[in-house]
């Protein structure tokens, strides 16, 4: 329901604040009853569904007029709605209620977790640090004295004990002990978030002063490098194995080999040239070496440092991996996106590393804000009560919850049957048992949501368009009841109605030229064409489909310009002609004709899902105009036209250019 009044209110969400001097906002533009449409909001509703000011300059008078008679005649609705009663109705509001605590509580989260955390996020992605850490792993048995190792360690660095010494001595990251502890260059996204905010506000060179912890233990870092970070280069190598023909290990002749490639390559020979002649990489020879657009860590260590420092143009010596010698070439680098043009990606990357601690954080310090409590006794009786019921199936549950109070937060009590009531609407949990685990975790839930509600709320007391949005909303509600009530509810159409409409219709629904083929259709150029020459040889078609077609719709009837085959078979002569090997998508078909059919009248079963749906827009066109003179006749409105020609001139000139 929430999808169609969104899409019904769209054209009056006026949102965005447009500035026009105070007296004028005070003119009136229509009046109905005893409402005015004022310019102030008329314009606010107006630029929104004009997309701008830019747009809406464009329009002309005649578009003006139009949507005022629609914004009033959509005031005229919301009055209506009201004098039935809907502002009252206790389902109405509790659903406005749920989307008000929803959106408030989406909107806050945006606006105090995820914006702040993705500009800040951008701002650090500038750069890449290159990270040393010592690693000291932790389980529930040895967390304190692992933390009082790694406080003896930190203390030794930073009074003068050698990092990497201490790195190789003390650290249980097998991957980097042996490097001095060396993490190679990372940037913001890519570490734990407690981690990054060390590493991001520690000088390089330096050691951050306090020991760190993550979900892998606790950490000493060091920040050796910042350099400014480039996203992608583009990168192609000459390849050339240890590994010489059967197997055999012979790096001196591999040595020899690429360094040959190198020596032509000094002479001025072309890079792609040197690559398809002596590189040993199938995958990237015989494109000239080139391996694309990579990011940094997503080639192997000892070509990703090479590549990150080659500019573009430029050729590296010989690089040595644990598969053999290459030379890099950089051809190109991309450069960071404006903010704008990051968010999506900012965003992915929030939510996947950031978001759930930021949130967790912010869930804590409400608990506090709000001396949440939870009532064990009576969670622990919820728990033992449950008896294996239901979801959804827990009347019984719900008679002994009642009065039990489950838990508080600044001034509200939750009691059991609140929280189960709840917990029956959450589709999530729609027929699980009520083990101890599931009723655990929808506390939980329930109550995190209850406590960023209230804070929401608090903060958007006073937000005017957060306000404006509620109030578009609930109006949006009241109309779809009331065109609900009046149109929707009833359209209704017998099979003799749409038979009495199709006849008098029936130049409406005709179907066009029609072709019915078959297909043999096969990703392999060689295949297709033996399927083809086997068919030349008389073989059946029908057989060889099913022995070789790799898509199972093989006989198909369509509109002749519905597709490429479709329109192939139309050129056929007679049925069972069929065609020579066509590319089509991303392989070979070989289509062939069974019968063309002329465009021709549909008959009723034919057209009737269409008839339907003619017919039940043309009541709904009928009923909407019905409402519509309902409310003319009620609220007698009146347009001022000619307030709007003197607040935008230039509309009323352009109008009479066009005249």
């Amino acid at each position: 329901m929430q999808k169609k009044i969104l899409i019904s209110i769209s054209l009056f969400a006026g949102l965005i604040l447009y500035s026009c001097a105070p007296q004028q906002s005070q003119i009136i533009l229509s009046k109905f009853d005893h409402e005015n449409v004022k310019m102030g909001e008329f314009e606010k509703a107006y630029q929104k569904n004009a997309e701008g000011n830019v747009e809406a300059d464009k329009d002309s008078m005649d578009k003006l007029k139009d949507y005022l008679k629609l914004y009033t005649q959509f005031k005229m609705k919301v009055l209506y709605s009201k004098e039935k009663g809907y502002d009252k109705d206790p389902e109405l509001q509790e659903e406005f209620e749920n989307y008000k605590n929803d959106v408030a509580q989406s909107l806050f989260l945006d606006s105090t977790i995820v914006e702040p955390g993705i500009k800040e996020l951008y701002q650090r992605r500038k750069y890449e640090l290159r990270i040393s850490h010592i690693m000291f792993r932790t389980n529930s048995s040895n967390e304190e004295k692992e933390k009082s190792l790694a406080t003896a360690v930190l203390d030794s660095i930073l009074h003068g004990a050698n990092f990497a010494q201490m790195a190789m001595k003390y650290s249980e990251d097998v991957y980097t002990k042996t490097k001095g502890g060396d993490l190679s260059y990372v940037t913001a996204g890519e570490l734990p978030k407690s981690i990054e905010d060390a590493a991001y506000s520690t000088p390089v060179g330096h050691v951050y002063p306090k020991v760190i912890k993550s979900n892998y233990g606790y950490h000493i870092i060091k920040v050796t490098d910042k350099i400014d970070r480039i996203p992608e280069k583009e990168v192609c190598h000459i390849f050339v194995n240890f590994k010489r023909k059967g197997g055999k290990v012979d790096s001196a002749a591999a040595r020899v080999k690429i360094d040959s490639a190198l020596a032509k390559l000094k002479s001025g020979e072309d890079f792609a040239a040197v690559a398809k002649e002596y590189s040993e990489d199938p995958t990237t020879r015989d494109r000239g070496g080139v391996i694309g657009f990579v990011p940094r860590r997503k080639l192997i260590p000892a070509l990703d440092t090479v590549a990150f420092s080659l500019k573009p143009g430029e050729i590296s010596g010989v690089v040595t991996s644990p598969f053999g010698y290459h030379i890099i070439k950089v051809d190109n680098e991309k450069k960071i996106l404006p903010f704008d043009d990051d968010i999506k990606e900012l965003k992915n990357i929030f939510k996947k590393s950031y978001y759930q601690e930021e949130h967790d954080s912010l869930v804590s310090s409400l608990k506090v804000k709000y001396h949440f409590k939870i009532d064990g006794g009576n969670l622990d009786s919820l728990i033992s009560n449950a008896d294996s019921s239901k979801v959804g199936d827990d009347s019984v549950l719900t008679q002994e919850a009642k009065g039990k109070l489950l838990y508080t937060f600044g001034g509200d009590s939750i009691y059991a049957d609140q929280f189960l009531t709840q917990m029956n609407k959450n589709s999530k949990y729609s027929g699980m048992i009520l083990t101890s685990e599931i009723l655990t975790k929808a506390l939980r839930e329930q109550s995190e949501n209850r406590l960023i509600q209230m804070e929401a709320k608090k903060y958007f007391a006073n937000d005017p368009y957060f306000q404006g949005l509620m109030k578009d909303y609930k109006d949006g509600i009241y109309i779809f009841k009331l065109e609900q009530d009046e149109v929707w509810n009833k359209v209704k159409a017998d099979s003799t109605d749409l038979y009495n409409y199709y006849l008098k219709n029936k130049d409406k629904y005709k179907y066009p030229d029609r072709v019915s083929f078959s297909e043999i259709f096969n990703m392999s150029d060689s295949l297709i064409n033996d399927v083809y020459n086997k068919l030349k040889d008389g073989a059946s078609f029908d057989s060889l489909t099913k022995k070789y077609s790799e898509r199972p719709s093989a006989h198909k009837q369509e509109a002749v310009s519905s597709s490429d085959l479709a329109k192939k078979a139309n050129e056929l002569q007679n049925p069972g002609d069929y065609t020579k090997p066509l590319r089509y998508s991303d392989g070979y078909a070989i289509v062939m004709l069974n019968e063309k059919e002329p465009a021709g009248p549909q008959t009723f079963e034919e057209a009737k899902a269409q008839v339907a749906a003619d017919y039940q827009d043309l009541e709904t066109q009928k009923l909407t105009n019905e409402l519509l003179n309902k409310l003319k006749e009620k609220y007698n409105p009146v347009y001022y036209y000619d307030k709007l020609s003197e607040a935008f001139p230039a509309k009323g000139n352009k109008a009479d250019e066009s005249k």
